[in-house]
């Protein structure tokens, strides 16, 4: 595409053309080279931000969850998240990734005499909220309002 630009340019020199063409480069290698980049930086940030907390003996295991519940936040908004546009990776991806640098985290919190992980683990507490919120979700009859009328399965 840019190579058709370039060559319509040569042939009609314009200068709306040229900047038709400079602004079409710059979102190419946008996306083709600093998204990637950037999100590149921010996986390396958390992982870097996980091995402080981890030394300052904070619950590394609370951060999955954290970005468990972002991506939960995002869906319930109906975000489109597509990473491929962003800067940063997508809530999910980065849950993943803090999912494989947790046990890392821990023998870091060891090597540091921090006081033991509460036994409580804050993501099996998580999966078993999210079950239960489903199985409420699915059990609990919802009212429908349509204007004027109003019908409640309870009722019926």
């Amino acid at each position: 595409m840019i190579v058709v630009l370039a060559g319509l340019w040569a042939f009609l020199p314009n200068d709306g053309l040229a900047i038709v063409a400079s602004w079409f480069k710059n979102k190419v290698s946008e996306l083709l080279i600093q998204m990637p980049y950037s999100r590149g930086l921010e996986l390396e940030a958390d992982e870097v931000g996980l091995q402080l907390a981890a030394t300052s003996c904070f619950d590394v295991r609370e951060s999955q969850v954290f970005w468990e519940m972002m991506a939960d936040a995002s869906e319930k908004n109906d975000e489109l998240d597509v990473e491929w546009l962003s800067t940063h990776p997508t809530h999910e991806n980065r849950a993943k990734k803090f999912e494989e640098l947790i046990p890392k985290a821990i023998k870091i919190r060891e090597f540091c005499n921090c006081p033991s992980l509460p036994q409580e683990d804050p993501r099996l507490v998580l999966k078993s909220m999210k079950a239960q919120k489903s199985e409420v979700v699915k059990k609990e009859p919802r009212t429908v309002v349509v204007p004027g009328i109003v019908i409640n399965p309870a009722e019926l």
